[in-house]
């Protein structure tokens, strides 16, 4: 599924970016992460993943400051069970014109379980090119 990212919203005086604050790269998960809020019982597309935290697209929206369990799992059987607190949040319509949430969540605690995950997901999308020298 493509998805429209919102522009970098700034910090006032600082005038710094969500981008130049964020701590850790951000990967495009590509549709090779499902993931479920478990607290509230509610499917997630994992949009992309860091080892900070994940942008979502939810359903019903999210409050911000909130804390819920999720539990991600890759196509091929990799899981991750995370605690994340929700730190911004944007509507957004879909091409069926029904209403959609942007979410951006941040972990509450390292997972190794998720750094498994993101680790997997680089060397998928990752590939060795050595062109023939002539």
């Amino acid at each position: 599924m493509a998805t429209d990212k919102a522009p970098a919203s700034t910090n006032g005086a600082l005038g710094t970016t969500a981008h130049e604050r964020r701590k850790a790269p951000r990967i495009d998960a590509f549709g090779e992460i499902l993931g479920h809020i478990v607290s509230i019982g509610q499917r997630v597309v994992v949009l992309d993943v860091s080892t900070g935290g994940l942008g979502i697209a939810v359903r019903e929206p999210l409050d911000v400051g909130s804390v819920h369990r999720l539990r991600l799992a890759t196509r091929d059987g990799r899981s991750a069970e995370i605690s994340a607190r929700v730190v911004n949040i944007r509507e957004t319509a879909t091409p069926a014109d029904t209403a959609c949430y942007v979410v951006g969540i941040q972990l509450v605690e390292e997972s190794e379980a998720l750094n498994d995950i993101i680790d997997h997901l680089v060397s998928a999308l990752s590939f060795d090119c050595d062109p023939v020298q002539p």
